[in-house]
């Protein structure tokens, strides 16, 4: 079976898998490589800087929370747990072999995806049970 799927479909699967997994409280390094790859694919859509400025988009690479001569560290810091799950060949090299993962970062993160997912596509935001469900529980809490 073929089917044809855009960035934002894809990333759009993977952030609404992440909250099921979330809420039905499974792994956590699945949920936080799943919402990984859906922030990176909808920060990658948001090039806009006011877009970035007046949407708050604190985990954006363009964030203007961040200032310049701190932006590669801030960047690294940010995606380091999401880079130890994916790419085993560079830390094997700097023999880095086991990271200390702080598992309560995946609900700022989901957080994160899901503004970014508003500002590119709202339609989607509003008629998805998992992001509205995700954004009344995250105001309560």
């Amino acid at each position: 079976m073929k089917m044809t799927v855009t960035k934002i479909d894809v990333a759009t699967s993977q952030l609404k898998e992440a909250i099921n997994l979330f809420f039905e409280e499974r792994d956590p390094v699945s949920i936080h490589t799943l919402v990984g790859a859906a922030l990176q694919i909808l920060n990658d859509h948001i090039t806009d800087k006011s877009v970035i400025l007046n949407n708050n988009l604190f985990l954006h690479k363009d964030s203007l929370y961040i200032k310049d001569e701190y932006r590669k560290e801030w960047v690294d810091a940010i995606n380091k747990a999401k880079n130890f799950f994916k790419h085993a060949d560079r830390d094997i090299v700097k023999g880095v072999l086991s990271l200390e993962f702080e598992t309560e970062v995946n609900d700022f993160n989901i957080f994160g995806a899901l503004q970014s997912l508003k500002i590119l596509n709202s339609e989607i935001h509003e008629n998805t049970l998992e992001f509205c469900f995700f954004d009344k529980v995250h105001i309560i809490v």
